[in-house]
């Protein structure tokens, strides 16, 4: 059977997808892994399975270049002419499904809903448009939430089969269970995107009222600044304070969750499931998220796996932090450990990969 797997690029391949690809190889599939990849990645998959690299342009509005991009996708299809096809985000998910006479099973997994669904206007509608044109052809949909079947149904968006899964899933043994650092005071980290929808804004403008009262209190940032948020930044009076750190994203965010207490995330964005609170709690680091937000509230079981806040309430979010700030390194503890064992029961990768092979193989039968 061939398996035309199409990928972002090697950030979210090697992050969220690597264990269902080789799992995949694994089972003696006929692979081609097509998308934006390092020579690294290409070096390592080549001598097992057929890898096609290009510059997908994947945050790019131009209709040039997304032209171009659908063009090569139909080329894949063509000339590889898989039997199943496997598709991850927004362009892919449309790009790749846009062709009406198709001879191959469709499997598009929906990571999120992203931005295009934040507000109304003609990207929206155009967005819509080729959701609407695309996922007629798509035979089964893979959604992170029930959230995404929601809205997909809202706008009247086809949806002829799907299975919810537990997101990306955590890969339990590589974030594994860290034993708390007994440092002094509560070290918060923030591991996401410094913009709005994330709940960076609300954040910053959170902290002051918290090291005012508690001054022990530390926090790391862990994401490439921008000019909008190195303003906020400045607005807020962040810079002149010493317990208040800003590192540039990193692959490898294990040593950050070591040395921390909590992580927040009070997210508004459109998520499938937020991994990095599904990482952190495998490390045994309770959450600060949001309770109403699809992606994070299904991770939070109030004062078990973290504490929750309304989406981009700054009142909510203050509280939330001082709460955390004066729970004890015990109580800490005990709650990092329920966090992981919860995510290892519900939320485990091997669990969404044996749904895929489920999936292909029940569709391949038919």
């Amino acid at each position: 059977m061939k398996i035309l797997f199409v990928e972002n690029n090697n950030i979210t391949l090697q992050s969220f997808r690597k264990e269902l690809l080789d799992r995949l190889i694994e089972e003696k599939y006929d692979i081609c892994l097509a998308g934006e990849f390092s020579n690294e990645v290409v070096k390592h998959y080549s001598k097992d399975i057929k890898v096609i690299r290009l510059n997908t342009n994947l945050k790019s509005k131009n209709v040039f270049k997304n032209l171009s991009l659908i063009k090569k996708y139909k080329r894949i299809i063509k000339d590889y002419n898989p039997d199943v096809l496997l598709t991850f985000t927004i362009k892919p998910n449309i790009f790749c499904n846009l062709s009406k006479n198709k001879k191959y099973i469709s499997i598009a997994n929906i990571t999120g809903l992203g931005s295009a669904f934040d507000k109304n206007g003609l990207l929206k509608k155009y967005v819509l448009h080729l959701y609407r044109k695309s996922f007629k052809n798509v035979d089964h949909i893979m959604f992170q939430n029930e959230g995404g079947i929601k809205c997909f149904k809202k706008h009247k968006i086809p949806v002829n089969n799907y299975s919810i899964i537990p997101g990306s899933g955590v890969n339990v043994e590589r974030f594994q269970l860290f034993p708390l650092d007994k440092h002094d005071g509560t070290t918060f980290l923030y591991p996401s995107r410094l913009i709005e929808t994330k709940g960076f804004n609300a954040l910053i403008k959170a902290i002051p009222y918290v090291v005012k009262e508690y001054s022990r209190t530390r926090f790391i940032f862990l994401g490439s600044e921008t000019k909008e948020s190195k303003k906020l930044i400045k607005k807020e009076g962040i810079s002149s304070l010493n317990n208040v750190e800003f590192h540039s994203f990193e692959k490898d965010v294990l040593h950050y969750y070591k040395k921390s207490d909590f992580i927040i995330s009070p997210s508004f964005y459109n998520e499938g499931i937020s991994n990095v609170l599904l990482e952190s709690l495998a490390c045994g680091r309770p959450i600060i998220t949001t309770n109403d937000n699809y992606g994070c509230k299904e991770l939070l079981i109030e004062g078990k796996t973290g504490y929750g806040v309304r989406s981009n309430n700054l009142e909510d979010l203050i509280f939330a932090i001082k709460n955390a700030a004066r729970t004890s390194k015990e109580k800490i503890e005990e709650m990092g450990k329920f966090g992981r064992e919860f995510v290892a029961n519900n939320f485990n990768r091997k669990t969404t990969i044996n749904i895929y092979l489920k999936t292909i193989n029940e569709l391949i039968k038919r």
